[in-house]
């Protein structure tokens, strides 16, 4: 990984929120500077819940 720093909670909750308004992990990713695997692993790591429907193509599945 190019990024050796620690990616801080509060910024994880930060992309997380953005997560939960529909954007999509390639714009999270891109804002951050960092991989959507990257993104979904820092979700794991701090114990995020992580939508399945949601594909990194930015499709975003109807609210039911």
């Amino acid at each position: 990984m190019a990024n050796k720093e620690r990616t801080p909670r509060k910024t994880v909750l930060e992309m997380h929120r953005l997560y939960q308004e529909w954007v999509p992990l390639k714009l999270i990713a891109q804002k951050y500077g960092l991989t959507p695997q990257g993104v979904n692993w820092l979700f794991k790591r701090e114990n995020l819940p992580i939508d399945m429907r949601k594909k990194a193509t930015g499709e975003i599945p109807v609210k039911v």
